[in-house]
């Protein structure tokens, strides 16, 4: 288990340096999910991948900042949970 882990640590370091679409994604530089990991959820969910709906994967990484706002529109930052903040919204992905 732990050598699986680890394998798969140093793949994602490597594909870091070498495959711009997965350290843009990273960076927050695109939304777009990079080929490595629709090939990694194809595989794994194997036949019932065909069955997933439209937009599934699709990656919001302030989704949960959106939710939270359009349920209360007029709270204040400070009357978020604390988990909310833990980057900051200028560092977040837009």
């Amino acid at each position: 288990e732990r050598w699986g882990h680890l394998k798969n640590h140093w793949h994602i370091r490597h594909l870091l340096d070498t495959d711009r679409s997965v350290r843009d994604f990273f960076e927050c530089e695109t939304e777009v999910i990079p080929s490595f990991y629709i090939n990694r959820m194809k595989q794994d969910l194997g036949e019932f991948w065909a069955y997933l709906p439209e937009g599934t994967i699709r990656h919001d990484p302030n989704a949960y900042l959106k939710k939270i706002e359009q349920q209360n529109p007029n709270a204040t930052p400070h009357a978020y949970p604390a988990t909310v903040f833990v980057v900051p919204r200028s560092r977040a992905c837009q």
